[in-house]
């Protein structure tokens, strides 16, 4: 597994959790 990859792909889960929790 690449770890830049695993890195970005949790970076966008965080940007994602951030963006519904201003949501809401």
């Amino acid at each position: 597994m690449h770890i830049l990859l695993f890195s970005f792909q949790f970076f966008k889960l965080i940007l994602l959790f951030i963006l519904l929790h201003n949501s809401f």
